[in-house]
């Protein structure tokens, strides 16, 4: 319920003249979990119980559907939907920008040849994404061999898109790779997607090792 509060706060405009009498002016800046509790007549408990479980815990901040808009106590702590989700929750499939920007939805091309080494490597892969939680896949091989159209083929067999990104087209920086890797996130959570993740390899081409633990802790946060 809080992501929809959320949700309605950043698309609807016709909440706005009412949550600014509720809110103040500050409303602008996010939903907290105590506007939420008053627009849902919440009795003590259960606000208390959403106040607790709303926290770096909660699926919905780890996978990046909402956004801590400021530092303040989690009761009175803004948030802010990102704009993904009010598109996917709208039936809009496009994925988010910053994915677009590096990457994108892998389709394979309806005349591919796969050859026996590859039907082996699609096998082996739906395997993989069949188990619980999928582990992460390491696969070596020379551009343009086909390792994304396979994840692509496996993926496809379980019912699942895929959605790739190439690192390396990021600039260098901590901000550029973090939006990038929430936003794979998202569409992982909210599609259901299979992330490919290509480039990793290129994240430390300045000696910088601190962008290879922001992707490590990223990986370790993908749901799948």
């Amino acid at each position: 319920d809080f992501l929809w509060t959320a949700v309605a706060l950043a698309a609807d405009p016709r909440l706005w003249p009412h949550l600014q009498r509720l809110g103040g002016s500050d409303t602008a800046r996010g939903a907290s979990v105590g506007l939420h509790a008053l627009l849902a007549q919440l009795e003590g408990e259960r606000a208390l119980g959403l106040g607790l479980a709303i926290g770096p815990a909660s699926p919905l901040i780890r996978h990046h559907l909402l956004v801590a808009a400021d530092a303040l106590p989690m009761a009175a702590r803004r948030f802010v939907a990102a704009p993904r989700v009010a598109g996917f929750l709208a039936g809009d499939p496009t994925p988010d920008a910053d994915v677009l920007a590096i990457g994108g939805v892998i389709v394979p091309p309806a005349d591919r040849f796969v050859d026996a080494r590859g039907a082996a490597l699609v096998t082996q892969l739906a395997a993989l994404l069949a188990g619980a939680p999928p582990p992460v896949v390491v696969i070596d091989g020379s551009p343009g061999v086909g390792r994304r159209t396979a994840v692509a083929l496996a993926a496809a067999a379980h019912g699942r898109p895929t959605i790739g990104v190439d690192l390396s087209r990021l600039p260098l920086g901590v901000d550029a790779l973090d939006a990038a890797l929430a936003a794979l996130a998202r569409e992982v959570v909210l599609g259901g997607a299979v992330a490919v993740i290509a480039g990793a390899d290129q994240l430390d081409r300045e000696g910088d090792r601190s962008l290879g633990r922001i992707l490590a802790k990223h990986l370790d946060a993908l749901p799948g």
